[in-house]
């Protein structure tokens, strides 16, 4: 019984991450055929500059405000939404809700993680031939799902859940700060690289 349980656990994890990894080259490929078809050249240095002011405001604010004070690794998403988020991962019972419930995370993250999207498919419309779209596309995506990928390693190698989320508590200022430093590097990234000596990738 227990296996079954923790092999239905692992097939679930699976399919969240697929669906994240869906919804996440959806909307990278979406803003990289935006900013091919409507975005002119002109304003590319404009766009660059917006960008990276919202990359440091974004990392400012998954310093202050991504995980809620207190116990516990609550996320700053509202409660109602948590609440249904939580409710529907407990009733999950195929892989289709689980795919779904990883494209509703990434949606319910695009607050913080649509500038990088928006970044990484500049970086695509301006330097990058069409025919590589889709590997680059790629890679993103497993850089972004490497926690879930590692988290259902564990799983799967049998640490228990609590285990996990004990460390994510006990971390999770670290995991805040890095976060929003990683938020600070892209945007000093950006601004020597695509705007100091415009665009040497």
């Amino acid at each position: 019984m227990h296996e079954r349980a923790k092999h239905r656990l692992l097939i679930l994890n699976i399919a969240y991450i697929i669906g994240v990894i869906s919804m996440t080259s959806l909307v990278i490929a979406g803003l990289s055929a935006a900013a091919v078809l409507w975005l002119p050249l002109e304003y590319l240095h404009t766009a660059w500059l917006v960008l990276i002011t919202a990359a440091l405001v974004v990392g400012v604010l998954v310093m202050t405000t991504y995980y809620r004070r207190g116990k516990g690794t609550r996320l700053w998403i509202p409660r109602s939404f948590a609440s249904y988020l939580e409710d529907r991962a407990k009733k999950t019972k195929n892989v289709v809700e689980a795919g779904a419930l990883g494209i509703i995370s990434v949606v319910a993250e695009l607050p913080f993680t649509a500038v990088l999207m928006a970044m990484t498919a500049l970086v695509l419309a301006s330097f990058v031939m069409l025919e590589d779209f889709v590997p680059i596309i790629a890679l993103y995506c497993i850089v972004a799902t490497l926690p879930l990928v590692t988290m259902t390693i564990l799983l799967a190698g049998g640490h228990k859940l609590s285990r996990i989320q004990r460390w994510r508590e006990n971390s999770k200022l670290f995991l805040q700060y890095a976060a929003g430093a990683g938020m600070f590097a892209a945007a000093v990234y950006a601004w020597v690289n695509f705007v100091l000596l415009g665009g040497a990738i």
